[in-house]
């Protein structure tokens, strides 16, 4: 199955299973952004899965988050080098 949504001002969306799914799983994916200046799609930072199922173990009341997922800019902002460090996330120069 296939469905796309868009998202409000916010970057929120949402889509509707009218069931349960026992062993599917949606996958969402970034794919174009309104904004050309926050356009950059990063590899493994473009998509994220969410189980369809209500049998898994968790209690739950039908809502179902998928991971953070988001269009990057193409000129990072000055203070990014020293944060991704920070937090060890990758190899950044002190002063990008």
């Amino acid at each position: 199955l296939k469905a796309e949504a868009t998202t409000d001002n916010k970057g929120w969306y949402k889509i509707e299973i009218d069931q349960d799914h026992q062993d599917e799983i949606c996958e969402v994916v970034l794919t174009k952004s309104p904004d050309p200046s926050c356009a950059e799609i990063e590899e493994f930072r473009d998509r994220a899965r969410v189980p369809l199922t209500s049998n898994n173990g968790m209690k739950q009341q039908g809502t179902r988050f998928a991971n953070p997922i988001a269009f990057f800019p193409k000129e990072p902002r000055k203070e990014c080098g020293g944060i991704l460090q920070a937090y060890d996330l990758k190899d950044a120069p002190e002063n990008p």
